[in-house]
């Protein structure tokens, strides 16, 4: 099989899983809505934020590392080794220090939020090598298996938990269930003995790691401040009931991105990683127009119809969560070319840039939260720096490689068009609805979901023909019977 054909087949039943398994994580999210309240949920996310946040501090790009570098058996081990001690320590310090935490934010029950994030958040991180090694050996029908299964679990103890009345416990219980089953499945799916497997250490493999690593790590880390940690500071100018709902919203918001536009970056990854050095700018060019024909589409979309979203699915007290949603829709616009670039750098080992973009976001994210004059023109605030990053990622490319801004202008501007049409057919139905007195939420968001397919599919043959008969043709090598083409 192509490396090509693998490549796509390994993103389509990653998508499929993802989007299937976070579909009804979503259903969860929202019937969670009716047993917690925004003030409680936004104590549990930022105990969760504190956690994933000082777990990354201390990543330095492990499993990243060990997908790029496959040439020796050692790396295995070495990542293995490093990931724990420095989880141990790096986790370790934030049950140390729980209580300060608590003063800070203003929030008097995040020290019994703690444990049981630190005890989740350890879980997938150890879990985080044998799923590394999944992906590194395009074995990535059995990745998404194991992240499909654990989101449900999640979702099922959960739900199950706040329920029976556990409160925001339930959340973080649920994700010690999602971390421990996806580590028990990725290990089995590997084998204990092929990651745990002992050697001795090298001085010059670990200097290799630190150097690949430390650029990438503090990339990483700026990568979940941004996206974690501007509830927090949103929380700290307008209060944690705001968090709530910013963060609920930012969570449907971001599944274009995160269950389609970043699990193509992460199959792009390993591939890339064989592909020939010359053919790489080519690839990642192809990729990008892709992702603006799949990814578009949602994002603008969701944007249109959370208004009759949000009323149909969440209760009154989270109905704040519309204008959110409505500006932070626009992000899935800017990230795919953000996902694509990422796995480029890593492979091409320029993770420094990489760093100065994400540096760069976090201050234009941060400045325009704490400077907004209300919550909403903050959400705004963070769309504006995702843009800003995409166009930096594009700049470097042009200073670094000599690659014109224009070669990715086809690739946006199509599927933007055809987006165009399409929220215009869905507003002007909706419009037509309610002049004739037919203002029913549910009607509305049937409606605009079935305009909204129909119309988008020949707007995108119309405005992006190539690139839609690209996506088509892929799909069709990668799953007909005739044989695959090569990537370029």
């Amino acid at each position: 099989m192509s490396l090509a054909r693998k490549a796509v087949r390994g993103a389509v039943w990653t998508i499929a899983l993802s989007v299937g398994s976070r579909a009804f994580g979503v259903i969860v999210t929202i019937f969670i809505a009716y047993f917690i309240a925004p003030e409680v949920d936004g104590e549990v996310k930022a105990a969760w934020f504190i956690a994933f946040t000082a777990s990354t501090a201390m990543r330095f790009g492990l499993d990243q590392y060990l997908i790029v570098h496959q040439d020796a058996d050692e790396v295995v081990f070495h990542c293995t080794f490093f990931m724990v001690l420095l989880g141990v320590l790096s986790l370790g310090a934030v049950l140390l220090f729980g209580d300060l935490f608590a003063t800070i934010l203003n929030a008097p029950n995040l020290h019994e939020y703690i444990p049981l994030a630190v005890v989740g958040v350890g879980l997938r991180r150890i879990a985080a090598i044998p799923h590394r090694i999944l992906i590194r050996d395009f074995r990535f029908r059995m990745a998404a298996v194991a992240e499909g299964a654990s989101e449900i679990a999640y979702g099922v103890s959960t739900l199950g938990l706040a329920y029976l009345g556990f409160g925001g416990n339930s959340i973080l219980i649920g994700n010690i269930v999602q971390g421990g089953l996806l580590l028990w499945i990725v290990s089995m799916a590997v084998g204990w003995q092929s990651w745990l497997r002992p050697c001795r250490l090298s001085w010059q493999r670990i200097r290799d790691m630190l150097r690949f690593g430390t650029p990438l790590n503090f990339h990483t880390l700026l990568h979940i401040i941004a996206h974690t940690w501007d509830g927090l500071v949103l929380s700290y100018r307008f209060g944690m009931s705001q968090m709530g709902l910013y963060s609920k919203a930012y969570s449907l918001a971001d599944i274009p991105a995160s269950h389609v536009g970043e699990h193509i970056g992460g199959v792009l990854l390993p591939s890339m990683a064989k592909i020939e050095p010359e053919r790489r700018m080519d690839v990642l060019i192809r990729s990008t127009a892709i992702l603006g024909v799949l990814i578009f589409p949602m994002g603008v979309g969701l944007g249109v119809i959370a208004d009759p979203l949000v009323r149909v699915l969440l209760p009154e007290s989270w109905q704040g969560v519309t204008p959110f949603l409505m500006v932070l829709a626009s992000m899935s616009v800017f990230r795919p070319l953000t996902w694509v670039v990422d796995s480029y750098m890593k492979v091409t080992d320029r993770t420094r840039l990489l760093f100065l973009g994400e540096l760069l976001k976090v201050g234009l994210l941060f400045s325009a939260i704490w400077f907004a004059p209300g919550p909403v023109w903050a959400a705004a605030g963070v769309g504006l720096a995702f843009a800003a990053q995409s166009l930096f990622l594009v700049g470097v490319l042009a200073v670094v490689d000599g690659v014109s801004p224009m070669r990715f202008v086809p690739g946006f501007l199509g599927p933007l068009m055809a987006c165009g049409v399409m929220a215009a057919a869905v507003l002007g139905v909706r419009f037509g609805l309610r002049t004739v007195g037919l203002d029913s939420a549910i009607v509305e968001l049937v409606v605009d979901i079935a305009v909204g397919a129909i119309v988008y599919v020949p707007a995108a043959f119309l405005c992006a023909p190539a690139v839609t008969r690209d996506v088509i043709g892929l799909l069709r090598k990668s799953f007909g019977r005739g044989r695959a083409g090569t990537v370029g």
